[in-house]
Order: C-alpha cells, then sequence, then structure tokens
C-alpha cells in the first residue's frame, strides 16, 4: 500500500531529526538479504546501539538535504538502508563491514562522519578503510598501556634490585649452612 505524503513527510523529518543528532551515518546495500539475516543484523546492531533506517532513496535524499549533507545516493541501486550512530565515528562502518564477511549480499557504499559542525563524506574505498580503523576502546586501551608502561618498567627496576640482594643474601646463607653441616 502506498504511503500518503503526510506519513512520507513524518518519515523524512524523524530520519532528519536522527541524522542530525547523529555521529556518523553509513550507506549499504542489501539487497537479496535473506529476512533473518535482516532481522540478525538489525539485532547485532540494536544491541551496539547503531540505527538501521531503510526507506526509499528519494526520502533519504530530502533527508539528508534537509539535515544539510552532502551524500549523493541516486546512483545506488537495490534496497538502501542507512546506518545512523550516535556514538562514535566509525562503529557503523566496522559492524557492517564484519556482518559482510558471512553475508556478501551486503555492501558498504557510502558515509559520512561528523567532524565539528561540517560532514566529511567517504567514497566506497575510504568507508571500508574506516571499517577496518580499531576502535576507541582499543585506541584508549592502547594509550593507557604506553601511558603506564614507562612508570611499570621503573617500579620493575626498582624493585629487581633488593630482590636480587635478598636471593644473594639468602645463597650466602645456604652455602654457609651447607658447608657447616658437611665440616659436622
Amino acid at each position: 500500500m502506498a504511503k500518503s505524503k503526510s506519513q512520507k513527510n513524518q518519515e523524512v523529518d524523524a530520519l532528519t531529526s536522527e541524522l542530525q543528532s547523529a555521529k556518523a551515518a553509513v550507506v549499504i546495500t542489501m539487497t537479496g538479504l535473506k529476512v533473518k539475516d535482516n532481522w540478525n543484523f538489525r539485532k547485532i546492531l540494536r544491541k551496539e546501539g547503531v540505527k538501521l533506517e531503510v526507506a526509499k532513496k528519494t526520502l533519504f535524499k530530502i533527508a539528508l538535504n534537509k539535515a544539510k549533507i552532502e551524500l549523493p545516493v541516486d546512483d545506488l541501486t537495490g534496497t538502501v538502508a542507512l546506518l545512523v550512530d550516535h556514538e562514535e565515528e566509525a562503529r557503523a562502518a566496522k559492524l557492517a563491514a564484519d556482518f559482510k564477511k558471512d553475508h556478501p549480499q551486503v555492501e558498504l557504499q557510502k558515509g559520512t562522519v561528523r567532524t565539528g559542525d561540517k560532514w566529511q563524506s567517504f567514497n566506497q574505498e575510504e568507508i571500508i578503510a574506516l571499517s577496518k580503523l580499531p576502535s576507541r576502546q582499543e585506541l584508549v586501551s592502547k594509550l593507557m598501556y604506553l601511558l603506564n608502561y614507562p612508570t611499570t618498567g621503573l617500579v620493575r627496576v626498582l624493585t629487581a634490585v633488593p630482590q636480587k640482594f635478598v636471593g644473594t643474601i639468602k645463597a650466602i646463607q645456604d652455602k654457609k649452612a651447607q658447608s657447616a653441616e658437611l665440616r659436622a
């Protein structure tokens, strides 16, 4: 059943408000994806806090224009979906790329990331490269390791000297006890 103009306007308004508060948006095509796989993909995305929006390309185009995002979708064919992430820049692309490994019907097409007040658009190759970057959590843990390493190394060196000293004294004591047993 066809949607009325007011339903389309509501859908465009919802998409626009979703995009205006997002940090990243990734356009994917998923023609031929089975319904069960689609629901599994949505479940994975929902668990991670990423929204999957499916609409006609014309509605996407209108919503993107209203949100002042330059991301052409006219040239795409098939079922077009938009992954919207409000927290991280690369997570939506990473989740889509991970899902694509088992489901070749999913194709990362384009993407955009908010940098301050402006949006930076990415083509297919760039969005695939973005999906391969480490997550924010991985980067933070690596940074914490690098910040803690000098302190940890210093503590190890400082504790090694007394430990070796105590070990040497213990060895001398054992040797003297052994030689005293031999004499007796």
